[in-house]
Formats: structure tokens, C-alpha cells, sequence
């Protein structure tokens, strides 16, 4: 049971000890859908020696009930899958939001956190295709929501 224990902890140790090397720069789309579908212009900023990475998103989404404006600041952890350009990633974030209400719908400001994870591929062009959810809590909109979305990126690495 120990040699268990220990191999299992040394095969941990070694997939999170493994980080995928990461382009400088990456800007984009995030298209997505969920609770508001919409589209965010993406950037993503390599960090720490180019293994994790800093994620800003400027979208545009709606709901039947409101049309929203928000940015979304997400720092990812970056680990390989093998070695064909495919990662995973995940990370917590923070966004804020400026929705404008429909109908009866009143305006409001949102402060909201959470985090992403997903899976990525770099082609060998300067593409990038990446697939994530991003579950988000906001708790200063009128109605304290719980979100999240899966979402597609497509960015040009450079």
C-alpha cells in the first residue's frame, strides 16, 4: 500500500512539476454561451518564464434581460498533454460587469469572481484553439447570480 501511495503521489508531483511552454502574446475571440452568450475579445500575457499566462477579456453578451459589458482579468496555471501542443490550463479570475436592464430590467453594476479551466492547442501556425468554462459568482448585481458558460477561443499567437 505505501509503494502505492508513493507512486501515486511522484506521478502528481511529476504532472504538476511539467509546464507547457507558452507564446509571449495571444489575442483573439472567446465565443461563448451559457447564462449570457456573447463574445469577448481576448488577450492572453505569458508570464513567469512563459509557463502560466494572464488572461484579459473585454465582452459583449445578453440575456432576455439584460445587455452587459464586462471585463474578465483570469491568471492560468499551464500543464502539457503530452507533447503535440495540446494543455490544459485552469486559474481563478475576477471580472467586472456594467449590465443595462430590458423591460422592467434595472441597470446595474456587477463585481464578480470565480475561475477557468480548459483545454487548449497549439497548431504548428500561430493558432490557438482553446475550450473552457468559466464558473463565476457576482455578487453585487440586484440579484446575487451564479454563472458560467462554455466558451470557444480562437487567437493568433505572437
Amino acid at each position: 500500500m505505501k509503494k502505492l501511495i508513493s507512486f501515486a503521489t511522484a506521478a502528481m508531483l511529476a504532472c504538476f512539476s511539467a509546464n507547457a511552454q507558452i507564446d509571449k502574446n495571444a489575442l483573439g475571440l472567446r465565443i461563448g454561451g451559457g447564462n449570457h452568450s456573447g463574445v469577448e475579445l481576448s488577450y492572453q500575457l505569458g508570464m513567469d518564464n512563459n509557463i502560466n499566462r494572464l488572461e484579459l477579456d473585454l465582452g459583449f453578451s445578453g440575456s432576455s434581460s439584460h445587455n452587459i459589458v464586462g471585463l474578465a482579468g483570469i491568471y492560468q496555471w499551464v500543464w502539457p498533454i503530452g507533447s503535440q501542443g495540446f494543455n490544459w490550463y485552469a486559474g481563478p479570475g475576477a471580472g467586472l460587469s456594467i449590465a443595462s436592464g430590458k423591460g422592467n430590467s434595472k441597470d446595474y453594476f456587477g463585481i464578480s469572481i470565480g475561475g477557468q479551466i480548459g483545454i487548449g492547442y497549439n497548431f504548428r501556425s500561430p493558432l490557438q484553439l482553446t475550450l473552457d468554462t468559466r464558473p463565476i459568482w457576482d455578487f453585487l448585481s440586484n440579484n446575487d447570480a451564479f454563472g458560467w458558460g462554455i466558451a470557444l477561443g480562437i487567437r493568433y499567437r505572437f
